[in-house]
């Protein structure tokens, strides 16, 4: 586990984590030295013989506990992420970092589940990964619609195909699609028919749109022309009135 990979949310002042050794940070089974104190990592101090690697004492070691308990107390932000991509974010006590990346930090590198040759798969990307690029994982056959209920592995899919098995597929297929171009020719055929129809009765439409503008113009020429008669007739009923008031 690379100290990049995480960082305290405090730092610490009075205890010294890092491994002299390995400098990464003490994780597991941190082991205290006798002669001057130092602590190390169990891995790192058991390949030691003879005197301590710090102050060339005699080399007693011991596991901390109480390091450990302190040290796996503190909370910690993972910062595993992909470039351009805002990081993990996940946050938590030291002890749980180990299993946040084993089962859920999705900037991981994870072990294809096909066990694929590739090996800088992120958790994120697994399922795209078997999904669409795993040369390992078992897909469908392309001509499963016709009948073929193998699943071979992706890289083989071709091989699969050009299977000599595939001919009678292949003819089954031939004749699908000839009968699906004689069914759409036959729908081409009554659309063009259907349209030549449609723009006949648009034609027809139009003429009869033209003559009922005819009729409309005639009969608001009509309705100006009797508006006009009942005005010079209200005049004079108007004038015949005054006539025979004054008389």
């Amino acid at each position: 586990m690379s100290r990049d990979d995480f960082k305290f949310e405090e730092e610490f002042s009075h205890l010294n984590i890092d491994c002299p050794i390995c400098l990464n940070i003490i994780i597991s089974e941190p082991r205290k030295t006798s002669c001057c104190g130092r602590h190390f990592c169990k891995a790192c101090i058991s390949k030691v013989t003879g005197s301590c690697p710090l102050c060339r004492g005699e080399c007693q070691t011991y596991t901390d506990k109480k390091f450990k308990r302190i040290v796996y107390s503190k909370t910690v932000q993972c910062m595993k992420k992909r470039k351009g991509v805002t990081g993990c974010g996940w946050k938590g006590e030291l002890r749980f970092l180990k299993d946040h990346f084993s089962t859920s930090c999705p900037y991981v590198i994870v072990q294809c589940l096909q066990e694929c040759d590739q090996k800088d798969i992120l958790r994120i990307d697994l399922d795209d990964h078997l999904e669409n690029h795993c040369p390992m994982q078992p897909v469908e056959c392309p001509f499963s619609w016709l009948g073929c209920d193998e699943w071979p592995l992706r890289k083989d899919v071709e091989k699969h195909y050009s299977d000599t098995k595939h001919a009678e597929h292949f003819e089954v297929a031939y004749r699908r699609l000839l009968m699906a171009n004689k069914q759409f020719n036959f729908f081409l055929d009554n659309l063009e028919k259907n349209n030549a129809y449609f723009n006949m009765r648009c034609y027809w439409l139009g003429n009869e749109l033209d003559v009922l503008k005819k009729k409309h113009d005639e009969l608001k020429n009509s309705h100006d022309k009797l508006l006009k008669h009942f005005k010079i007739i209200s005049i004079i009923v108007v004038i015949l009135i005054l006539v025979v008031l004054l008389v």
